[in-house]
């Protein structure tokens, strides 16, 4: 019974593997035909703050009108919320923002995200800039977080970002103080890939404490095949039941992570079950 179980749930975790190949293919898909698929849904859309202390803008070079802009002493926690009626709201890692805007960028061609920067001036009055934002760096050691900006074309500011800018200023300044950046998601590219990395990192976890699980069986049934005494053969097949039914559970997350590495965010509950799937890989 043991020895049929351990084929079951290895042809179990075949299947798995071969929805991580159309996972991969999805996935490649996926980096061609985001805007294409944003234009047939209905998005949610997304606003990201990210506060930090102090602030620069440095002109770049040889580059028409982009400037380096660097905020130090950055939260370590970014806030997320929705639009309404849905009014959804929690907080993600700034490293783990950075990480997926970075990949949601590429998916979209190189196209910048529209963000608003709220800071005080060096006369400690509140500015207000609409700006094009590329090419995200986060520095962990010194919390710091870099982009490439460019004042945004008035014709190209969505209204989510039209109105944070009160009394928007025409110039940026050399430095400033306490600053909010909010960042404009209504593509749900960020978001998606939010729920697609914490996916696939899981699934990584869980493929090997799936082996693992496996081997443990194989060695469980191989010893009492061996075994000559009755109560080691009671002993033996109590821990493969234990290795089974953790075996079970762990094919069960498996199978979720990789649906939900494929889905990407559908709703706020695809985020909430990727973090779960994440947290249970720790256990």
């Amino acid at each position: 019974m043991s020895k049929m179980a351990v084929v079951i749930n290895k042809k179990g975790l075949l299947v798995l593997f071969a929805m991580a190949v159309l996972l991969v293919v999805a996935l490649g898909c996926s980096r061609n035909s985001g805007s294409e698929a944003s234009a047939k849904t209905t998005l949610t859309h997304f606003l990201f703050t990210q506060n930090a202390q102090s602030g620069t803008f440095t002109p770049i070079s040889n580059a028409d009108g982009s400037y380096n802009l660097t905020l130090k002493d950055v939260d370590p926690q970014t806030v997320y919320f929705s639009d309404k009626p849905k009014g959804i709201a929690g907080q993600i890692s700034t490293p783990d923002i950075v990480t997926a805007w970075g990949a949601a960028f590429e998916g979209f061609g190189g196209t910048p995200l529209m963000a608003a920067l709220q800071a005080l001036d060096s006369n400690n009055k509140t500015t207000a800039i609409a700006l094009q934002l590329s090419d995200p760096t986060y520095d962990d050691a010194t919390r710091s977080l870099q982009f490439k900006a460019k004042i945004a074309p008035k014709g190209s500011i969505p209204s989510q970002i039209m109105v944070l800018q009160k009394s928007p200023s025409e110039s940026l300044p050399d430095s400033f103080g306490k600053v909010t950046l909010f960042l404009d998601d209504s593509r749900q590219s960020i978001i998606s890939h939010l729920v697609r990395r914490t996916s696939l990192s899981a699934i990584n976890v869980l493929t090997e404490q799936v082996n693992t699980l496996n081997a443990q069986i194989d060695r469980l049934n191989t010893a009492i095949a061996t075994s000559k005494s009755d109560a080691e053969r009671t002993v033996l097949l109590g821990q493969i039941t234990q290795a089974e039914n953790d075996l079970q559970t762990k094919l069960s997350q498996l199978q979720k992570a990789t649906i939900l590495a494929i889905n990407g965010f559908t709703s706020i509950d695809t985020l909430n079950e990727a973090q779960q799937v994440s947290e249970t890989t720790k256990k």
